[in-house]
């Protein structure tokens, strides 16, 4: 199992739980679209994931001790 941390935006808080950074253990393999899976999320309602500074490609390969944000769609009226 590897350490990660995540931080989400926008409306994604109320759906994993948090506003602050959370740590999460996760199994070595996993991807990032892996891990929207395990929190039940979908890139329909999450429409990047950074790490430091850079988005990352739903098949990026998840490093231990990642820090990445959800970022949300953002919709103007």
């Amino acid at each position: 199992m590897m350490k990660i941390t995540i931080r989400a935006y926008g409306l994604l808080p109320e759906r994993i739980g948090t506003k602050e950074w959370l740590e999460m253990h996760v199994g070595e393999g996993i991807t990032t679209q892996n891990l929207l899976d395990q929190l039940g999320l979908d890139t329909e309602c999450v429409m990047n994931i950074v790490k430091d500074g850079e988005i990352c490609p739903w098949d990026y390969l998840i490093q231990e001790n990642d820090k990445l944000q959800l970022l949300p769609f953002i919709c103007a009226g």
